[in-house]
């Protein structure tokens, strides 16, 4: 009788040889995921941090320059006056405002959840004799405008940052020059960083009696012409750019991120208990993020929120602007 020999795998054999490559595949799978989603935050913390120098650097200077004007040109007609703005009427600011002589700087209401902040300050020159070819006053580069262009000390701009829908914005009007030149309307406005998404200012004065204090816009009341700090805080947005995680408590499948002051009274009183993000647990937990204090150094920092199986990165940009009230001569 010959007996024959059994080949290839038997039952045992193959289960176990689809378990073993089932494990490999799910762990290289994981290690695929996981490497797309660290390059997807590594790439989104590079492009955070780049924003958040950008708009630091270029939003503390053209708030600097509230004020500012050449000395030399003030005995002449280069003199801040009493003006009805071009911006008065548009729907940034809660009630029409028209600029009075010792007042620089203004705060706007709320718009979608953001502050806005106008401001006026005259061009720059470094000599009253320095002239082009057709006998224009030369700008020395001091004070820009939302382009980048110097402004020649002739030439009174009124300045407005704001947040919509293309992200961090700036407008401008010529109080004084030529509008053709200088004008920038709000209905197309020069983008400074499409990536911010939120905005809140405060106003600080040493002249209430108390010492310190910072207002919100609304509550400046008659301290507009002795403001002389403006606290500013940004939040960022970027995409990491991979569908790998599940969102959490999202609102129709999108977060509308909102900087609130948990201690501020108004607008909207203290944080809601549902605009809290846990960033141990990277948990989101509501359609707005809420800090304690969103204008406070303290609060810099990297936030991941799930969004639409999208992970998106955030980052809280502070700052604070000295003002000059008007003494900012060169």
């Amino acid at each position: 009788m010959i007996l024959s020999n059994k080949k290839g795998f038997g039952l045992i054999e193959l289960m176990i040889s689809i378990l073993v490559a089932s494990i490999i595949v799910a762990g290289l799978y994981q290690m695929l995921t996981s490497s797309m989603l660290n390059f997807g935050i590594s790439s989104a913390t590079g492009r955070s941090g780049k924003s958040a120098r950008q708009v630091d650097n270029l939003v503390n200077n053209l708030i600097f320059q509230a004020g500012h004007m050449n000395y030399r040109r003030y005995a002449e007609k280069a003199k801040f006056m009493a003006e009805s703005s071009a911006f008065s009427s548009n729907t940034f600011f809660s009630n029409t405002y028209a600029w009075r002589r010792d007042v620089f700087i203004h705060g706007g209401s709320l718009f979608n959840g953001n502050n806005s902040i106008k401001f006026r300050f005259f061009g720059s020159s470094l000599r009253d004799d320095v002239r082009d070819d057709n006998g224009n006053t030369v700008a020395n580069g001091y004070t820009f405008d939302c382009r980048g262009i110097s402004v020649p000390d002739t030439v009174e701009l009124e300045m407005l940052i704001f947040v919509n829908n293309n992200g961090l914005v700036c407008a401008q009007h010529a109080l004084q020059g030529d509008a053709a030149t200088w004008d920038i309307p709000v209905g197309t406005p020069q983008v400074i960083d499409g990536s911010i998404v939120s905005m809140r200012i405060l106003y600080g004065t040493t002249r209430t009696g108390e010492g310190d204090a910072y207002f919100t816009a609304e509550s400046v009341g008659d301290f507009w012409p002795f403001i002389n700090l403006v606290k500013y805080s940004f939040v960022t947005s970027q995409e990491t750019g991979q569908n790998v995680i599940k969102a959490q408590n999202t609102n129709n499948g999108r977060v509308e991120l909102t900087l609130f002051d948990q201690n501020e009274i108004s607008p909207s009183g203290p944080c809601p208990s549902d605009a809290f993000f846990n960033k141990s647990t990277m948990n989101y937990t509501g359609s707005r993020v809420c800090v304690n204090n969103p204008v406070s150094n303290d609060n810099m920092g990297i936030y991941v929120v799930p969004n639409d199986r999208t992970t998106r990165m955030h980052r809280i940009i502070s700052g604070t602007v000295p003002l000059f009230n008007g003494s900012n001569f060169e």
